[in-house]
């Protein structure tokens, strides 16, 4: 820990896993609604998004979990524990 704030140090590497993360959510947030929608007629837009977001999040967490454990396994995992 420095005493000192430091911002992010954006390199492509980061600026290519930031993109591909958000493309991923919005794409997983679209097609969650979707499904969502179409199996669950009857509720409001507004309790499809909670539904979405929530399925989103723990993914997400499961992901930032795996991270771990998976460099350890294979070092081609590396560059997620570098930008998580």
């Amino acid at each position: 820990m420095s005493a000192t704030y430091s911002s992010i140090a954006w390199n492509k590497h980061k600026v290519r896993y930031d993109w591909v993360l958000w493309i991923f959510n919005l794409l997983f947030i679209a097609v969650s609604f979707i499904v969502n929608l179409w199996l669950f007629p009857q509720y409001n837009p507004g309790t499809l998004l909670i539904r979405s977001f929530g399925l989103l999040s723990l993914l997400l967490l499961h992901a930032v979990l795996l991270i771990g454990p998976l460099c350890r396994i294979n070092p081609l995992f590396l560059p997620l524990l570098f930008n998580r």
